[in-house]
């Protein structure tokens, strides 16, 4: 038996993956390439003084020392230098940002990370003066891409590894011990990133991922070895590029860079550099950060065996290695983990509400469609997917809905005249496996989202039902309409007659989905009861990300 199975392979899961070789753990790292490009674009930074309102990082004295001396021994165990000490200048955005720092230079304990800037520190061509900010001291930034590539190759020579996408439901959880994929463990440890909103199991954490944009540059300027700070950053890095970012976007959870974020650090990039630089790359990684703006550490509350290790956001590279250790030790020891980031202290905070398939696909479909999109509500029922749907895609775009019963078009026709919306669907008293001719030619290949609510129209006849027969043939309709980047929800009924042979072939379906061309979920209630139902969801992967 193992002793962990970690689901993850960016930072977080790498350098904890590394923790417990070092004391001696079996491991399987799982690593899904595809899902998250968060640790590859980040910048890596190290900077003990952070935020608009000038906060001192948390546990400052102790984790930053700690991780810089974490990465020097990695740097002489696999031969590359991954950290670079570089000065810092913070410089003040505003006025307020001035005051703010003026009441906190008293304090000794923020004191000693600052002094005064040298006027010889001040990049030319910065425009700014010396004393429109202040010095950070023990600054720098980790080459994480670098790093991330090191340690794979390391671990890969010492622990098994599988680079393959992993689903929820394939996870058993026994009493003290979980399998997957044939393999037994101690412990499931769960290092997603953002993607842990989507965890049946700690979705219902406080997480806030937020998008950023991050771009390398060249320029003529010289930056020498000092970062500049002001609202955005500028990070001279070892290889002479400069790393420019990172814009925050709580709407937008695309990998890709969107167009707002590129044009506000185009703005900082002309307002201090003129026109003396340009673009050599583009990025967007979507930061796992937490509503409270700490990561979220430790066991489930029901299943021991199951160990979260994420929400890092921004300070992944000062925060994992301390809290690896910690939680390396907490789990084959008897330290306890620091309270601000045990995720103990949420329970007393636990949500009361039951877990809602309906709701939970809702969310994620939201995370995908955009104003303007064109989306289908392939079973409209009693109307409140379309009506959601209908409030997403805004006046320019439109949702095109299904049912077969008229007393089901009708409920949802008054509900969306009620909300001043019904300009913005379109009705076919047709069943969805004909959503192909029903939906224009023009649409094909363009819907972003296609939801299926399964089963029967509540408070009707429930001889009236989704069949098997016919799901799976609108199951498929709905993949050739639906564009590269868009999303398939569907969501199971198990209780009703016909209910689990319906649900069985649907999971048949989507287990013989081509790997290559959808990324794929079944997401079960994380406190299951008899015939709760579980959302399926299939995101259809862009051309782009398509392996050869």
């Amino acid at each position: 038996m193992k002793d962990a199975i970690i689901f993850g392979g960016g930072l977080a899961g790498c350098l904890l993956a590394e923790e417990l070789l070092e004391a001696g753990k079996n491991i399987v790292l799982v690593d899904d390439p595809r899902k998250s490009r968060c640790s590859q674009v980040a910048a890596g930074l190290i900077n003990p003084i952070a935020g608009s309102r000038l906060n001192l990082a948390w546990m400052a004295d102790s984790i930053i020392p700690y991780s810089i001396r974490h990465y020097n021994k990695l740097s002489e165990k696999l031969g590359s230098q991954f950290f670079y000490p570089r000065k810092l200048i913070r410089l003040f955005s505003n006025e307020e940002e001035r005051g703010i720092f003026n009441t906190k230079t008293g304090d000794p304990s923020y004191a000693k990370w600052t002094e005064p800037v040298e006027d010889t520190h001040v990049v030319a061509n910065i425009n700014e003066r010396a004393d429109n900010g202040f010095s950070v001291k023990h600054a720098g930034y980790v080459d994480t891409p670098s790093l991330l590539s090191h340690l794979k190759a390391h671990i890969a020579e010492r622990a098994e590894m599988k680079e393959k996408p992993f689903q929820y439901e394939e996870i058993s959880i026994h009493d003290d011990y979980i399998e997957w994929s044939g393999i037994k463990a101690k412990h499931a440890i769960f290092c997603e990133g953002h993607l842990a909103t989507r965890n049946p199991w700690f979705s219902h954490y406080p997480f806030k991922p937020a998008q950023g944009v991050i771009g390398r540059i060249s320029t003529n300027i010289d930056f020498s070895d000092t970062i500049i700070i002001k609202r955005y950053f500028l990070i001279p890095r070892h290889d002479g590029v400069i790393y420019v970012g990172a814009t925050y976007s709580w709407d937008n959870f695309d990998d890709s860079p969107d167009e707002e974020g590129i044009a506000e650090l185009e703005d900082f990039l002309h307002s201090h550099l003129g026109s003396d630089w340009h673009w050599d790359t583009l990025d967007a990684g979507i930061r796992p950060a937490t509503a409270g703006g700490m990561p979220i550490v430790g066991r489930h509350p029901d299943h021991e065996c199951l160990i979260a290790f994420n929400g890092f956001g921004s300070k992944g590279c000062m925060q994992i290695p301390f809290l690896a250790n910690q939680i390396t030790k907490h789990l084959w020891g008897d330290v306890n983990l620091p309270k601000e980031a045990d995720l103990a202290r949420f329970e007393k905070k636990r949500p009361t509400t039951r877990w809602k398939a309906t709701d939970f696909a809702r969310d994620r479909v939201l995370e995908i469609v955009k104003e303007g999109d064109v989306v289908c509500d392939a079973t409209c029922g009693n109307g409140h997917d379309t009506l959601w749907l209908a409030e997403a895609v805004g006046a320019a775009g439109h949702v095109h809905a299904f049912d077969i019963q008229s007393q089901a078009i009708e409920i949802t026709a008054d509900r969306l005249r009620e909300a001043n919306l019904l300009g913005r669907v379109s009705f076919s008293l047709n069943g969805h496996e004909h959503l192909v001719k029903s939906i224009p030619t023009s649409d094909h290949g363009e819907i972003k989202a296609v939801v299926f609510n399964l089963g029967y129209l509540p408070r009707s006849d429930k001889s009236v039902s989704t069949r098997s027969e016919t799901t799976l043939e609108a199951l498929n309709a709905s993949l050739f309409v639906l564009k590269p980047g868009g999303i398939l929800s569907v969501v199971l009924y198990y209780g009703h007659r016909g209910g689990a042979e319906e649900a069985e072939c649907v999971e048949r379906w989507r287990k013989n989905l081509d790997p290559k061309v959808y990324s794929t979920d079944h997401i079960r209630n994380p406190n299951p009861s008899l015939n709760s139902p579980s959302v399926i969801l299939v995101r259809k992967l862009d051309e782009a990300a398509q392996p050869n």
